[in-house]
């Protein structure tokens, strides 16, 4: 992140929840996001789990929704989760997961692996199936 401030200038937000270890590597921090507001056309979605403020962007008008870690593209075409161990509260996760299925999208793209550009939401349906139903 601070490569990417150095070089274009951009600024650097985040949850409240991930600043502290953030700030503990290194990162320097513009702002905090809120849940619930927008950043240009993006809604900011919570998704807490694989830390504890893990966010979301969702575009609805674009059928968009983008994940970054809560949701990997992998393998390419389908959707997974990063291994448990370096999840937070892996069971919140996947409640978090189910929660974006209330979400209109179609394309998901992901901070990890292939972005799906088209069906997506049955892609991340499919994901879901495979979790215990606690």
């Amino acid at each position: 992140a601070n490569v990417i401030r150095e070089r274009t200038g951009a600024t650097t937000f985040i949850h409240p929840d991930d600043a502290d270890h953030a700030r503990s590597q290194g990162t320097e921090l513009d702002g905090y996001l809120s849940v619930g507001t927008k950043i240009g056309p993006l809604s900011v979605m919570a998704v807490p789990g694989k830390s504890p403020g893990e966010v979301a962007f969702h575009w609805p008008e674009r059928n968009l929704l983008i994940v970054g870690d809560a949701v990997i593209g992998n393998p390419p075409g389908h959707c997974g989760l990063l291994r448990e161990k370096v999840m937070d509260d892996p069971a919140r996760l996947r409640q978090s997961v189910r929660k974006l299925l209330d979400l209109q999208f179609d394309m998901l793209l992901f901070g990890d692996g292939v972005s799906i550009l088209h069906d997506a939401k049955s892609r991340l349906k499919e994901l879901v199936t495979t979790f215990p139903d606690t």
